[in-house]
């Protein structure tokens, strides 16, 4: 699988939204659904999802933001 998560820091909008839903998955969920934490399946690392400036109409831009730069394990090793 390619992953370019070692490689990327933030993510906005549809890009956010787009690298997400095609390779992230999504580990849990806060604030009533406007924080997502997701997992990258190949390097573990993990991202936050989540709208910054919610203030603005629509909840404003979606942000994909990755978090730290260690490398978690996965669960179970």
């Amino acid at each position: 699988m390619n992953c370019r998560c070692a490689n990327l820091t933030v993510l906005w909008d549809e890009d956010a939204k787009d690298y997400a839903n095609a390779h992230l998955k999504a580990v849990e969920v806060r604030a009533g659904g406007w924080e997502v934490i997701f997992r990258c399946p190949v390097t573990y690392l993990l991202w936050l999802e989540d709208w910054p400036r919610s203030e603005e109409h629509g909840g404003g831009p979606r942000r994909l933001s990755r978090l730290g730069d260690e490398h978690p394990h996965a669960e179970g090793e």
